[in-house]
């Protein structure tokens, strides 16, 4: 049987709780970082059951270093990379220093688990982590060093910090449902945890008795209609005339007619905005300054011109209303009209778009502060011209 102990302050909990409150938000789980981190490798498999891994974040002066199997916590220590002055320090000394100190961990662990599995790689958080600092780390430390993929099943990308590894981890808790990870909270916080398991339980279920019934009357409603159909068409008259009564320019007339419907159908049956790409690569062209605070998308057909029934050309729009802060006002005007520039020269939102402008730009307030909030439509056609801010 294998015991891990987790702890953690009272103190310590009562911070962050405090810092939820005043946003009436209650946090229903609390755990250390190396789990979080354990489940999001699980996850993307970078590792796999039975291997050893030493995983170590590195932010600034500080670096975490754990070493764990596939649901099992060895050890783990927060470690602060000693070097001189900031001014004087080089990149050199702190690489030395992380080495050491990754190396010390992983001897400490061949000595104290005896009989246990070897060390196979090294996995690395961090962001903008140059290819040469895993070239020295995997010759210092005579095992394999990889940088850990956040987003290693939906995006081909390993800019991501440590944070953002951590967060994504503890937000995967909930696919695996693993009843022996560690919940750091008070046990008041956890039983409402546990009371609310039963009600969203009930409530899924009673949701696919509903779906259920709604889709069975649904199908016995459609195969009535459906025998009163061919009823009612075996008692019509059959049509008088044929196609041979029929002289050639009716038959082309009725061809063209028939083509026209076609193009129409297959307009309508185009390819609609990918919201999912969309959103993504707004969310990394957004400054880290700006945030968004509503979102419209819209995608219908244009109103058809004089003397015409139908349209088939698409109006497609997005509009955002947001907001940047920088306690400069001449900053954030500045990152917000990069934003907007980004966007008339992202390759995705020029396919989708081609106007973009800035309905209204103005200084508001947020929780007491000032921003510079902002209105932005991008449209895939000409509309009342917008502001420069």
């Amino acid at each position: 049987m294998r015991v891990m102990f987790f702890g953690i302050k009272r103190s310590s909990v009562a911070a962050i709780l405090s810092l939820f409150k005043p946003a009436g938000l209650t946090p229903l789980c609390l755990e250390t970082s190396p789990i979080s981190l354990m489940r999001l490798l699980r996850q993307n498999g970078q590792l796999e059951p039975g291997q050893v891994a030493a995983i170590l974040t590195a932010e600034n002066e500080t670096a975490t270093i754990s070493i764990a199997r596939q649901d099992l916590l060895y050890l783990s220590r927060n470690v602060s990379i000693p070097g001189p002055a900031e001014a004087t320090r080089g990149p050199s000394e702190l690489m030395e220093a992380l080495i050491t100190e990754t190396r010390v961990s992983i001897d400490y662990y061949r000595r104290r688990f005896l009989g246990e599995p070897s060390v196979s790689k090294v996995i690395l958080f961090g962001k903008n982590i140059d290819p040469k600092k895993i070239q020295d780390l995997t010759s210092a430390l005579d095992v394999p060093v990889e940088t850990g993929n956040t987003f290693q099943k939906t995006v081909a990308t390993q800019e991501a910090s440590s944070g953002l590894a951590i967060a994504t981890g503890l937000a995967l808790r909930g696919l695996e449902k693993k009843s022996w990870e560690p919940n750091l909270l008070p046990p008041e916080y956890r039983r409402n945890l546990q009371s609310l398991a039963k009600p969203v339980a009930f409530e899924a279920a009673l949701a696919m008795a509903l779906l259920g019934a709604w889709y069975g009357f649904t199908i016995a409603d459609l195969r009535g209609l459906n025998q009163k159909i061919a009823l009612i068409q075996q008692r019509l008259p059959k049509p008088e005339g044929s196609a041979a009564d029929k002289n050639v320019e009716d038959l082309k007339t009725l061809v063209e007619g028939q083509q026209r419907d076609l193009q129409f159908l297959g307009s309508l049956s185009k390819s609609r905005i990918n919201l999912a790409a969309l959103l993504s690569e707004l969310s990394q062209l957004l400054p880290q300054e700006a945030w968004v605070q509503n979102t419209l998308i819209e995608d219908s057909l244009k109103r058809p011109e004089k003397g015409a029934l139908i349209s088939d050309e698409r109006v497609r729009t997005l509009k955002l209303a947001g907001a940047a802060y920088l306690n400069n006002r001449e900053k954030e005007l500045e990152g917000i009209n990069n934003f907007l520039a980004a966007l008339k020269s992202s390759a995705l939102f020029k396919s989708t778009f081609n106007e973009f402008y800035f309905e209204n730009v103005r200084r508001g307030r947020f929780r007491d502060e000032e921003v510079t909030q902002f209105r932005l439509t991008c449209s895939s056609m000409k509309e009342k011209k917008g502001l420069n801010p």
